[in-house]
């Protein structure tokens, strides 16, 4: 199973945690793509099972 984490971070808090999901699902098992949605390649998610994003508000 492969898992794309995403996110967007302003001051580094919210690619903190996408830092810290992405390892929590690494330590499951799962194969993990973490990038920042800028220097994301859209043609990976033919290939990702779960997507997961997150932003600051």
């Amino acid at each position: 199973m492969k898992a794309t984490v995403l996110y967007y971070s302003h001051k580094g808090k919210t690619a903190f945690f996408a830092r810290e999901i992405a390892m929590y699902l690494w330590s499951k098992g799962l194969n993990v793509s973490l990038s920042a949605i800028s220097d994301f390649n859209t043609q990976k998610l033919n290939e990702t099972d779960f997507l997961i994003s997150g932003c600051w508000t």
